[in-house]
């Protein structure tokens, strides 16, 4: 955690170019964040997945992630033609609880969802249907991680393509 907060915690402000958006930071846990770019709402979440320590932290964190995501989305909601969300964990059986309510929100919102994560097996794209009741307006990519160059996504809104690079992207 504490080479997260120092290497990475602010990376957007201290290695992106000024961008054309606004990252915004989640108060409460300040490592989640959201930006609105090109139509496109993405947010990233601190939601992950092993051994629960210390239960009501685990919930308070989930219910924080879901009051994220359902405050941007909401803030922007026509504006937006897709949501990516990134996360760390798939679904399991630990943030079960998170996708069940989110499920509910992604219906809500009525708008495509990408829900990018940490692959526990080869990266690919799926679409998961019948895993915890997800419906088809949700897809899936488990990207590798501890590679270089990282996992390139691109995703064209208008032509409803999600294209994924691995590992020959980067020019040497």
């Amino acid at each position: 955690w504490m080479y997260w907060r120092k290497h990475l915690m602010y990376y957007d402000a201290w290695y992106w170019r000024r961008p054309k958006y606004r990252v915004r930071r989640q108060d409460l846990l300040e490592e989640n964040i959201a930006f609105l770019w090109r139509n496109v709402q993405f947010i990233g979440l601190n939601l992950v997945g092993g051994f629960v320590y210390d239960a009501d932290r685990w919930q308070a964190r989930l219910e924080a992630n879901l009051h994220w995501m359902n405050e941007n989305v909401d803030k922007n909601m026509d504006k937006i033609d897709l949501v990516i969300v990134f996360g760390h964990s798939e679904p399991n059986e630990d943030n079960e609880y998170f996708f069940t309510k989110w499920v509910e929100d992604v219906k809500r919102w009525r708008k495509s969802v990408l829900y990018v994560h940490l692959a526990s097996d080869a990266p690919m794209v799926q679409r998961v249907v019948d895993r915890m009741s997800f419906p088809s307006g949700i897809s899936f990519l488990g990207v590798q991680g501890g590679v270089w160059p990282p996992t390139k996504i691109e995703v064209s809104t208008q032509e409803r393509e999600i294209s994924v690079y691995h590992n020959d992207w980067l020019d040497p």
